[in-house]
């Protein structure tokens, strides 16, 4: 195999990149050499003049994937938060090293950007704002999300049953006045199929039919179960 060139030289330019402003074009005597981020740029202290060995380039392209992958795991922070696992595995995807994904995230961790308890407790308190889930589906999307089955426990406890009981009879009232048949054990076999793929048990189903028994009834009597 063609054993690699190896680069060094003079700075005799540094330009801004058209498309990317916050990234700059390195130049060794006159030749274009890479692309690099302004704060790499920075930190390293390059100028025009600045003599470069093929191992000071080296460093600055180690540099430069690290700064990446910062600012990947960055970007998809800003989203929302993320699990530990979800970083680790994004970070890999997209092809960075193991040892600068573990860098990368234990970094954010000491920073308090990765936080899997602080993630847990906000996706259940979210989930119960927005998109209401029985325990066992909680349990299971934040398994989905790496957060471990200790983390995951101790983010449900503050699921209190008096909560996880009232939002299971929203959405069956919501449910039911949009439900077109008019069978009303049709109306209940079809709210218990619901409330049981949104990860409730049996005992919250059983108080929200007990609840909306007016609603769902009618004037016929409905089905024990």
């Amino acid at each position: 195999m063609k054993k690699q060139q190896q680069i060094s030289g003079r700075i005799t330019a540094l330009e801004p990149q058209k498309r990317h402003p916050d990234r700059m074009n390195l130049y060794l005597d006159g030749r274009f050499a890479c692309g690099l981020s302004e704060r790499v740029v920075f930190d390293n202290g390059l100028h025009v003049g600045k003599d470069l060995s093929s191992e000071d380039l080296a460093v600055l392209l180690g540099d430069e994937e690290t700064q990446r992958a910062f600012n990947a795991a960055y970007l998809l922070l800003s989203y929302r938060s993320r699990s530990l696992s979800e970083i680790e595995n994004r970070l890999r995807q997209k092809g960075f090293a193991p040892p600068l994904v573990k860098r990368v995230t234990e970094d954010l961790t000491a920073a308090g950007l990765l936080d899997d308890t602080a993630f847990a407790e906000g996706w259940v308190r979210n989930r119960q704002q927005s998109k209401p889930r029985g325990k066992s589906l909680l349990r299971w999307e934040l398994r989905q999300k790496g957060v471990s089955r200790e983390t995951a426990e101790s983010a449900l406890e503050s699921l209190q049953p008096e909560d996880e009981s009232e939002a299971a009879q929203r959405l069956a009232r919501k449910y039911l006045e949009r439900e077109k048949s008019d069978d009303p054990r049709v109306r209940q076999r079809r709210v218990i199929g619901m409330l049981q793929r949104r990860g409730y048990n049996w005992e919250v189903i059983r108080e929200a039919l007990g609840a909306l028994e007016e609603l769902l009834r009618g004037d016929e009597p409905l089905d024990e179960f």
